[in-house]
């Protein structure tokens, strides 16, 4: 999930440690790049207790992935400094950032899964409007292009 640093509205990804990293299939729960670093041993286990590196993460705690590093933070911490993207506690759902590419700025939003997931049904329907109406100009005009042809006849 993606979160917004408060005072910087920096970017990072991040998830909860809630005390494993898969379910009960076996099947991972955590994102691709949790999933990399515990591959590649990066992040992982000790007599039961889950490191990154030499550094304890314990139930609760947050690893985070900023500027392709990874680290944890403890719970407290997190909550005061990050907030959900998509939250209601001062960050709206739909957040246009500039982003800097290449050479130049170009426009950037950032939406979380589930501000897409209520978005694509609201797109959809106006969509469906919209359609209705360019039919309904064609229709129109069809109308109009048939009384000219009827009248130059006349």
């Amino acid at each position: 999930m993606k979160y917004k640093n408060k005072e910087t509205n920096e970017i990072v990804e991040a998830f909860q440690y809630d005390g494993d990293l898969k379910d009960r299939s076996g099947k991972y729960y955590i994102p691709d790049w949790a999933i990399d670093a515990f591959i590649n041993q990066e992040l992982h286990y000790e007599a039961s207790e889950l490191y990154l590196s030499s550094n304890i993460v314990n139930v609760g705690d947050y690893l985070v992935k900023k500027n392709g590093d990874i680290f944890v933070s403890r719970q407290k911490y997190f909550e005061d400094t990050y907030v959900l993207l998509g939250s209601s506690d001062g960050f709206s759902s739909i957040n246009a950032d500039i982003e800097l590419v290449g050479e130049e700025e170009m426009p950037c939003c950032v939406i979380d899964i589930m501000t897409a997931e209520k978005l694509i049904p609201i797109l959809a329907d106006l969509v469906e409007e919209k359609n209705e109406e360019v039919q309904n100009l064609h229709l129109e005009l069809a109308k109009i292009r048939n009384f000219k042809n009827t009248k130059n006849y006349d």
